[in-house]
């Protein structure tokens, strides 16, 4: 079986101060897909689901997305945070 390996290096946004509050409000969610995305005993696709994500709420703290579309990320979040634990379960059961 052939290997691909993504790594990205470090990005640093500078978050607005008129984006302060977006920031402080996806702060503990942008961590906890962060480790999501990083987990090798989570499924190759939670992983990547995490890691659009994180592009996602990048985008939105570099003030490239609107505001309203913050709703849909959040709701995307829920979703995927369900799926963990569905899997984590599932896991669990064998």
């Amino acid at each position: 079986m052939s290997e691909l390996k993504v790594a990205f290096k470090p990005l640093i946004i500078l978050i607005n101060t008129e984006r302060e509050q977006v920031y402080q409000q996806l702060k503990q969610q942008l961590e906890q897909l962060q480790l999501v995305a990083n987990d090798s005993t989570v499924s190759m696709k939670l992983r990547l689901r995490a890691a659009g994500l994180i592009i996602r709420v990048c985008q939105a703290l570099a003030n490239v997305l609107e505001d309203m579309q913050l709703e849909t990320i959040e709701e995307k979040i829920k979703k995927l945070k369900a799926a963990l634990e569905e899997e984590k379960r599932s896991r669990r059961v064998f």
